[in-house]
């Protein structure tokens, strides 16, 4: 059920790149006969307001659509496109290749980052940290402009620059497997993951 808790938080499913280690667009995959994109929008509409796409969709979509404002940053440029069309002051921005993010998953870290009063909150494990799985407030907005500016594109390399909450979470969370390659897509056909 929506809250006012999260109503300064929009949601952001980041559709651009070129899915260079996957033979054809990822956002034609597919989990049980459904768009995986489409499953992350309905997910996370349960709980915010304002839910759009960064990047082009061939096919209808109810969810507004937005150009990604620089086709060569990568995911940094999706990121800073979902900060400057979020109607709220913060978006949590998701990768459109990751099946199993979950409704409890996005309460608990909207709980969270209500609390920390932080400028990102950012899921970090054993392995690394989970940067289109994260919570970004407007306040990062010109400091992205200014690195993408200057021809840097690591999304890792703004943090300094801005308040970081981490998320403590485990690399075994299936929220925050996504899909690189065939052999990825395979293995997820085949698992198995109750919400």
């Amino acid at each position: 059920m929506k809250s006012d808790t999260y109503s300064k938080v929009s949601a952001c499913v980041l559709a651009g790149g070129l899915s260079t280690r996957f033979p054809y667009n990822k956002i034609y995959l597919k989990v049980n006969n459904e768009f995986i994109i489409e499953k992350i929008l309905k997910t996370t509409e349960k709980v915010v307001d304002d839910v759009f796409v960064i990047g082009s969709i061939p096919f209808r979509t109810n969810y507004p659509v937005y150009n990604d404002p620089i086709d060569f940053a990568g995911p940094i440029g999706g990121i800073l496109g979902a900060l400057h069309y979020a109607a709220n002051d913060s978006v949590f921005c998701f990768a459109c290749d990751m099946p199993f993010i979950t409704l409890k998953k996005i309460e608990m870290m909207l709980e969270e980052y209500n609390k920390a009063k932080c400028d990102v909150l950012m899921p970090k494990h054993e392995i690394g940290i989970e940067p289109l799985h994260a919570i970004y407030s407007k306040k990062c907005l010109s400091v992205i402009e200014d690195q993408i500016n200057e021809g840097e594109y690591a999304i890792h390399k703004f943090l300094d620059q801005v308040n970081v909450c981490y998320y403590k979470t485990s690399a075994d969370d299936p929220a925050f497997r996504n899909i690189n390659t065939q052999e990825d897509y395979r293995s997820l056909l085949y698992y198995s993951y109750d919400q």
